[in-house]
């Protein structure tokens, strides 16, 4: 199916069909503002969201949380991924709502459905099903595990043959949706395409991503468990993001929550540090739109110089090291609940521990 008005096709899921058909009886105008008004008002409830979470709450001793909403949607509106996926009217906001709502809203009965409907019209968030199974959340990964099912089989039963034709071969085709090596793609797949040659290195691909996938995952686990429940979403979304094998600039949304877990982790440290620098670069990043700046398309990734290829893979090398920066928290946050289990045994083993009833 061919997007008339952009020359595009369609290639999400049988389901997402079902779920896009209403739009095509209310014309195209009317169409793109519902989405885009579904996206601004998810935008919003996003920024809601991360800001109430416990370990942020620092930010609000100084900011009215109004405020910093306000502040997160302005600057997520004039930064590069945002704007494509407003233009292209992309669902990507919405994913994202539904990941951070299910997420960081767990008291809810219904808390996984969310994420496993959004995963049924768009795969990319799939792999976050499975923070809830790592994380000791099983209630909730087996609602977005049955709700993500459920899609499937609805669209077995609206377009079989399409159904069919989708997920034995069209899903697994990543050139379905335009050209690997295109600079819009930032995925590790992307990158090692445009760094050596058509088909890229599929073995060296596959274990890159088996690595990523388990090291991002196992940080998020240690994360969520030390309460730093919106670095562990964080994690998984940066692994899902490099791990796929299609990442347009428009699936990285991510990136605005990325610089404001980093602003979060910077004021609570007070202090100048890594998190603050790579903070500065994401962002520099995002709303210079440094990646289009150099030739693209018609397959000129190949051709251009070394540096280019490198600084046309901005988000990807940021995202890795906003990956690996997690990871040294999950490690910190590790040692630190250690330190408070250890620290009470140690003191009745040396006899320091305060006895009962005493003061001190």
């Amino acid at each position: 199916m061919r997007q008339q008005s952009s020359n595009l096709y369609f290639t999400y899921s049988p389901f997402a069909a079902i779920v896009f058909s209403p739009l095509t009886a209310v014309g195209p105008i009317i169409a793109k503002s519902a989405i885009f008004l579904a996206s601004i008002a998810a935008l919003f409830r996003i920024g809601w969201l991360i800001s109430g979470e416990k370990n942020v709450n620092s930010l609000l001793k100084n900011w009215n949380r109004s405020t910093i909403v306000l502040s997160f949607v302005a600057v997520s509106l004039v930064s590069e991924p945002y704007v494509s996926n407003l233009n292209f009217g992309q669902v990507n906001l919405l994913v994202l709502w539904a990941v951070l709502e299910d997420s960081l809203r767990s008291e809810r009965r219904w808390s996984g459905v969310l994420l496993g409907v959004a995963a049924g019209i768009k795969l990319i968030p799939a792999m976050i099903i499975l923070l809830f199974l790592i994380i000791g959340r099983r209630a909730e990964f087996l609602r977005a595990f049955t709700a993500a099912t459920a899609t499937v089989a609805l669209g077995f039963l609206f377009f079989p043959l399409s159904s069919w034709a989708f997920w034995t071969s069209i899903a697994y085709n990543e050139q379905r949706v335009g050209g690997v090596a295109y600079i819009g793609n930032q995925s590790i797949n992307g990158v090692l395409w445009r760094l050596t040659a058509p088909g890229g290195k599929p073995w060296l691909w596959a274990f890159i991503v088996i690595l990523v996938a388990v090291v991002g995952l196992a940080a998020a686990r240690v994360l969520w468990r030390g309460g730093l429940r919106l670095e562990a979403v964080a994690s998984a979304g940066a692994t899902t993001l490099l791990v796929s094998p299609i990442s347009w600039s428009h699936h990285w949304v991510w990136i605005t929550v990325f610089v404001y877990v980093l602003c979060n982790q910077t004021w609570i440290s007070k202090r100048i540090s890594i998190a603050s620098k790579l903070a500065a670069f994401l962002l520099a990043a995002e709303l210079s739109w440094v990646i289009w700046y150099f030739p693209h398309g018609g397959d000129r990734e190949y051709y251009v110089p070394l540096l280019h290829k490198i600084l046309g893979s901005s988000y990807f090398i940021l995202c890795t090291l906003m990956l690996a920066w997690l990871c040294t928290l999950a490690v910190r946050s590790s040692r630190a609940g250690r330190l408070e289990v250890d620290e009470p045994m140690a003191q009745e083993m040396t006899g320091t521990a305060p006895i009962k009833g005493s003061q001190s």
